[in-house]
């Protein structure tokens, strides 16, 4: 069976980034009809919104040197040496541990079994908070804890938020990594001339990157700029099911991504309700309704010819590495639909009006936009 397009994942990301559907979703999901309305019997009171002459600012990223030294330590981790050290531990090295986690006497981690290997906790990552992180900063192979850590309310892990945890820890190993030096070698291995060489090619692979970025969050600002703008009447229960479809197919791509063994847990990992989810259908829904109708209007189709120059790009994009392996696993209609939602975004994009700023101007905008919702609201309450 052939999969559905991870394409998706990039709108839902992009949600996440505006919020799960406005005020504006729920009201009008609440005058929508899913049973067997369309956009044509509807035709009457849908009234697509402005989609040319908008305007949006595209945020102009520096490439910074931590940024680009954390690309060539990225290459370099690949020769990373591990060695277990006979001092106390500090931040950035491996704590092994034999260890259980107690509520109320009631077990709820066990990771004792010295034949399983315990657990490798990477100090500085606070997998089980940074207060624990803590505990295991300063100790030695042989040394044996025995602790309380109250969680606090809003912790992220729903299990431990408001939970008073008796953990018992033995420490079997401290190991530090050894990141290796850069040398002639390794950079000839990575395929570069000489260091100036590859911190020049680096610098400019970022750019374009940072690039891409910005350019996909103006036309995901176009796009939700097109669809606040809209009236939506109803749309079918087909286009419903279909959208909800997608966006299953899309939480269980992140299942597999994350080992997590149910979609529910998925839901719990990034926080979402029934209802989240079903503003983010209905998010998709009017998405779509508006990609089409504009595609209607501007007589905008993927040619076969369109189809095939654009292929490969997309084949890379997702991770394949020819197009026929694509091919084979994605639905082609899928990936039209994806080519298509494309064109409608560049055309948009295009017949806009952008401004380009710095990530300094930027947040200093944000900034007054919140002062002015603040005074808003602070008005109405005074009322």
């Amino acid at each position: 069976m052939k999969k559905k397009i991870g394409i998706i994942c990039l709108i839902i990301a992009a949600m996440a980034l505006t919020g799960c559907g406005s005020k504006k979703d729920k009201d009008e999901k609440k005058n929508a009809t899913s049973s067997d309305a369309t956009v044509s019997e509807a035709g009457k009171e849908f009234k697509l919104g402005q989609y040319k002459g908008l305007a949006a600012n595209k945020v102009v990223y520096d490439v910074t040197a931590d940024e680009i030294q954390s690309e060539i330590d990225s290459l370099l981790s690949d020769y990373v040496d591990y060695n277990e050290v006979d001092r106390p531990s500090q931040a950035g090295d491996y704590v092994n541990v034999l260890f259980t986690g107690k509520i109320k006497d009631e077990f709820i981690l066990d990771f004792s079994d010295e034949e399983e290997g315990g657990y490798d906790f990477l100090i500085g990552m606070a997998d089980l908070g940074q207060e624990f992180d803590e505990k295991l900063t300063g100790v030695s192979a042989g040394d044996t804890l025995n602790f309380e850590i109250t969680y606090p309310e809003d912790y992220d892990d729903t299990d431990f938020a408001g939970q008073t945890i008796a953990y018992s820890v033995y420490v079997t190993s401290v190991t530090e990594e050894v990141m290796p030096e850069l040398t002639e070698d390794l950079i000839a291995e990575f395929g570069y001339e000489s260091e100036a060489d590859m911190r020049a090619q680096i610098t400019e692979e970022l750019k374009s990157s940072n690039e891409t970025y910005s350019i996909q969050d103006v036309r995901e600002n176009l796009i939700q700029q097109v669809i606040e703008d809209t009236t939506f009447a109803g749309y079918t229960d087909e286009m419903y099911n279909k959208c909800k479809e997608i966006l299953d197919g899309s939480y269980t791509a992140y299942m597999e991504m994350f080992g997590c063994k149910t979609v529910e847990e998925v839901y719990e990992m990034f926080g979402l309700t029934d209802e989240d989810i079903e503003n983010e259908i209905i998010q998709l829904v009017y998405r779509q309704m508006v990609i089409e109708e504009i595609s209607k209007i501007e007589k905008i189709v993927v040619t076969d010819e369109e189809y095939n120059k654009r292929l490969q790009d997309y084949a890379e994009m997702y991770g394949y590495e020819t197009a026929t392996e694509m091919e084979a696993s994605v639905e082609r209609e899928d990936i039209k639909s994806a080519m298509l939602e494309d064109m409608v975004l560049d055309l948009i994009y295009e017949n806009a009006t952008v401004t380009e700023m710095s990530m300094d101007e930027y947040e200093e905008l944000l900034d007054q936009e919140a002062e002015i919702i603040d005074e808003d609201l602070e008005y109405e309450e005074v009322e």
